[in-house]
């Protein structure tokens, strides 16, 4: 077993091989910059990260550099974390609120507060932060469905799908806000049957960008999609574009 001054040694040897050319001066004027081998993800870096968290600080200046840098890398994705940031307090977040006596449909957004999602587009991008969103929305559409079969195995029906709406901000920050889309009873059902006659017989440009999003989030194969529009506001049309899961109405 090495000893904290032969690991010292090796460390201050093998640091500067990894920042390749960077003098301590360099490492002084830019002590931000982490060079790729020292990213979380990258080959070698939990090596490195757990061989130098049992190294003492007498490696010298390659050693309290890297320290630095390490310490400055952004904090690795926790699924805990990411769920506390965009769920509490939306109504998704509470399965009992769909088993609640409604009327007609009830559509909830996944998430209501744009600011929830600032974290989440700062790591991921648009593009990546809409697929993650449309996974989670995904997790709680099943959630319900097999509350339900728990509530009821004899099978209180509804229909249940996702649903996109918010066209706008998708075409002006390139973001697809899920909602899922619940809709019980016989009246759900036999509305489920209607949408799923009209899936796959036209396409659009927002049928086109929720399947873009399903295919970056490897859901495609499971769904099929069909739309409405109707009349909203003078001039203004509303488009709901519904992704319909592939094993039939989604009856619980």
């Amino acid at each position: 077993m090495i000893g904290a001054q032969g690991a010292g040694r090796a460390l201050h040897w093998w640091v500067p091989s990894l920042l390749g050319t960077l003098s301590d001066g360099d490492c002084t004027r830019h002590p931000r910059v982490v060079p790729r081998c020292l990213a979380p993800n990258a080959p070698g870096y939990d090596a490195f990260h757990h061989d130098f968290s049992r190294i003492s600080a007498r490696g010298g200046h390659a050693i309290g550099w890297a320290a630095h840098a390490v310490h400055d890398l952004p904090p690795s994705m926790k699924l805990s974390t990411l769920c506390s940031q965009l769920l509490p307090g939306e109504a998704c977040d509470d399965i009992e609120s769909f088993f609640l006596e409604i009327d007609d449909f009830e559509e909830v957004p996944l998430v209501s507060r744009l600011s929830r999602i600032d974290d989440l587009l700062e790591r991921l991008g648009p593009r990546w932060t809409s697929a993650y969103l449309l996974s989670l929305c995904m997790h709680v559409l099943a959630t319900v469905r097999i509350a339900g079969s728990a509530r009821d195995p004899a099978g209180t029906k509804m229909f249940l799908a996702l649903s996109f709406t918010d066209f706008e901000l998708q075409a002006e920050d390139g973001v697809l806000l899920p909602n899922v889309f619940c809709y019980p009873g016989s009246e759900g059902i036999a509305f489920g049957n209607r949408c799923g006659e009209k899936c796959g017989r036209n396409t659009s440009t927002e049928i086109d960008a929720v399947r873009s999003v399903f295919e970056d989030a490897g859901l495609l194969a499971g769904f099929r999609f069909c739309e409405s529009r109707t009349d909203g506001p003078p001039g203004y049309e509303v488009v709901r574009v519904y992704a319909i899961p592939m094993h039939g109405n989604e009856a619980c």
